[in-house]
């Protein structure tokens, strides 16, 4: 049987990565990689909260499914089990953004999320970027960059013109309401690109934990750099592969934009030609 990872294990080592009492913290994670965890879910969440006690917060992405009605208390993350676990935490405070939806504790949780849904997805004043203000950290457990969804802020703050437009459906106790929701980052990317990019320039961190690589970053210089990356570079994120029909498409936007046209093609209309079903599907083969 694999040697169990404690809870102290996990907290000592996030520590020696600098990591302490007072950050703020958007964790991604995936239990499977690590091995064998004391309490499983609930024994990393608590390790990570440990390791920026006192007066720590740490954040989750805690996306739902956005192919169904949106309820902030009741929708299930789909982002891993580490994540569902977090946002059912008696103390966690989840945002009310239809498709990317945050959950923090600790004692910026409300500060953090509150609001989410009068933002874009993960644009100026969103969790990420408030994150992103307060220089907090990124870790990456178990888990490479494809995973870091504050990259989709660096998408947002650099404008860049494949983020989508999208309608999607929010439940609460009295109705089903319909809300558009601007400049949306869904589909393909190919962010695990950066990695090479950004150890060699200083910007993260790499250790282990259990049998997983653990990644930790300072958000601000990270979101800096990927930036300006994505202003000199629209399509740097994107992938090159034929079959991807969202990055063919991204770049088409890039390029027309670049060109001045006046109108660019509608993402469904996309989908349509190249026989996909669903109009608001961005999962390619690739």
């Amino acid at each position: 049987m694999p040697d169990l990872v404690t809870v102290a294990e996990i907290r000592d080592r996030l520590r020696a990565l600098g990591l302490g009492p007072g950050e703020s913290v958007m964790l991604h994670c995936a239990l499977s990689s690590i091995g064998r965890v004391e309490r499983g879910p609930d024994g990393l969440i608590d390790a990570v909260l440990e390791a920026v006690s006192p007066g720590g917060t740490v954040m989750m992405p805690a996306l739902p499914d956005i192919y169904q009605p949106f309820d902030v208390l009741a929708s299930p993350s789909t982002v891993g089990w580490v994540s569902e676990v977090f946002w059912r935490r008696p103390d966690a405070c989840r945002s009310r953004h239809p498709s990317h939806s945050v959950a923090a504790i600790g004692p910026l949780a409300e500060t953090l999320t509150a609001g989410h849904e009068s933002t874009d997805p993960t644009g100026v004043d969103s969790p990420y970027d408030r994150l992103r203000l307060r220089n907090g950290w990124i870790v990456l457990m178990g888990v490479d960059h494809d995973r870091n969804t504050m990259l989709h802020l660096a998408e947002s703050l650099a404008e860049v013109p494949y983020l989508r437009r999208a309608e999607l459906q929010v439940q609460s106790r009295s109705c089903l309401r319909t809300v558009a929701v601007e400049h949306m980052a869904y589909g393909h990317r190919q962010f695990i690109g950066l990695d090479r990019r950004l150890t060699g320039a200083g910007l993260q961190q790499l250790g282990r934990i259990g049998d997983a690589v653990v990644r930790v970053m300072r958000s601000r210089p990270l979101l800096d750099y990927v930036v300006a990356l994505l202003q000199s570079e629209p399509g740097a994120l994107l992938c090159s592969k034929p079959s991807c029909i969202f990055c063919r498409w991204a770049r088409a936007q890039i390029a027309a934009v670049r060109e001045g046209a006046p109108d660019t093609e509608d993402w469904a209309a996309v989908t349509a030609r190249e026989g996909c079903g669903d109009p608001r599907c961005e999962c390619c083969v690739v």
